[in-house]
């Protein structure tokens, strides 16, 4: 990769910022850096601020066809296939991935690649599913596993009757399995989507670009033709990670720089065509992102919206996420990632009821895909009872 025609230039806000990049170099324009400098003023309690932006268009290199850097891109094809081949667990030798069965693509991998790929690679624990069925419930109840994570008055107001029946986590989940779940069966893939235009939004630092790259993953398993869309052009590495999963999964990455870009792009495609939209990551207060998803938004005009939210979060910045996001777009579905990384993922309960949007997905690791699961009763009561029975 390669930055060409690089510029800096001052600017008030990030919108501005935005609109100069796209005036000076076109759609293929994005933003490298957001500098903010305090302006001297002659009060200095009035203060004011400054972006210093720079910007470029980035290319990629060329590189020649048996560089090492391309022998890792057919690596991890293979592994994304691989994978693919695990999940699916009876398919047959003429099972085909883009015009290719599994049989030939794995034809062409070197030995040693073969020897690693055997290996359990770094965070997959061994390709097993780092929460087992759920073990004896005995007398583990909503009250006592939830108090502590969030307030006691949102406690009340969530769960109401059920803490004082003190029900157990099992039995409380099969109640509220109507409207808790996007998907009405166990692991419907479209039903936890929602249709095919789908526009994934959320907090910065959350994995959205993981989890798309693992959503189109079960898609291209599912015989489905993908198509990803990127409108997070603030940030070069985040255009680089997108593409990097495109290639690995073998599908088209379209990067957009405003929304009135998609219509002739979404022409391109079939209509039967999974789209999937990738979008800039924000924090509560900014602004000119959470306008520009709205103008992506209103272009695209999406079938569902997921939030993805982490485990890790708090109480407080899980509802501001939901707060900002709402106030420029509706939500459909919540994303729920790093399941894998608390031991008590209450929020698996308390997050769906108390922002009134359904669960779609979990995810609980890195590896693409194996670490993403259609939200369902069965498996986020096994997951949520796991983690709590790992500190009990």
């Amino acid at each position: 990769m390669r930055i060409v025609k690089e510029i800096e230039f001052e600017a008030k806000t990030e919108k501005e910022a935005f609109d100069k990049v796209r005036q000076r170099l076109g759609s293929d324009g994005v933003i490298l850096s957001i500098q903010t400098v305090k302006v001297p003023f002659f009060l200095p309690f009035l203060k004011k601020t400054k972006l210093v932006v720079r910007a470029g268009i980035v290319e990629e290199e060329k590189k020649p066809s048996d560089s090492s850097v391309d022998r890792e891109l057919e690596r991890k094809q293979i592994e994304v296939f691989k994978a693919l081949l695990e999940f699916k667990g009876n398919l047959g030798g003429k099972e085909k991935i883009r015009g290719r069965t599994l049989e030939e693509l794995a034809e062409n991998v070197e030995d040693e690649v073969e020897i690693a790929l055997s290996q359990p690679s770094s965070g997959s624990k061994g390709g097993r599913d780092p929460f087992p069925p759920k073990k004896q419930e005995s007398s583990l109840r909503l009250k006592e596993v939830l108090e502590g994570e969030i307030p006691t008055s949102v406690l009340s107001h969530i769960f109401g009757e059920a803490l004082e029946e003190d029900v157990p986590i099992s039995l409380w989940m099969n109640r509220e399995k109507e409207g808790f779940f996007m998907s009405k069966g166990e692991g419907s893939l479209m039903e936890a989507l929602g249709g095919r235009k789908i526009m994934i939004v959320g907090p910065t630092g959350v994995g959205k670009t993981t989890t798309i790259a693992k959503i189109a993953a079960l898609a291209i398993q599912e015989g489905l033709p993908v198509v990803l869309l990127s409108s997070d052009n603030y940030r070069v590495a985040a255009v680089e990670q997108i593409r990097t999963y495109a290639r690995v999964l073998n599908v088209p990455l379209e990067v957009i720089n405003t929304g009135s870009e998609l219509v002739p792009i979404l022409r391109n495609y079939p209509e039967e065509s999974l789209f999937i939209m990738d979008t800039a990551g924000h924090g509560f207060r900014e602004s000119d992102r959470l306008s520009h998803i709205k103008g992506v938004y209103e272009h695209f005009v999406p079938d569902k919206v997921h939030i993805a939210v982490s485990a890790t979060m708090k109480f407080q910045d899980v509802k501001l996420a939901f707060e900002s996001v709402r106030t420029h777009v509706a939500i459909d579905g919540v994303i729920l990632t790093k399941v894998d990384e608390t031991q008590m993922p209450s929020s698996l309960l308390w997050v769906p009821k108390f922002m009134g949007v359904p669960l779609s997905f979990v995810t609980t690791g890195q590896n693409v895909p194996r670490d993403i699961h259609v939200a369902s009763c069965d498996f986020v009561t096994s997951c949520f009872l796991a983690g709590v029975n790992s500190v009990v």
